[in-house]
């Protein structure tokens, strides 16, 4: 993951939720649930 990428998401608590939804769901389905740019493996 991008260094800046991670600061901005643990800036912002918005983000935090959206991240957290983003792997629950990545995890539950066998296709991401997100764009590439929000969480890049």
């Amino acid at each position: 993951m991008d260094l800046q990428n991670t600061y901005r998401f643990s800036r912002s608590s918005a983000g935090m939720q959206f991240t957290t939804l983003c792997v629950a769901r990545g995890r539950r389905a066998s296709r991401p649930a997100c764009p590439r740019g929000a969480w890049a493996r």
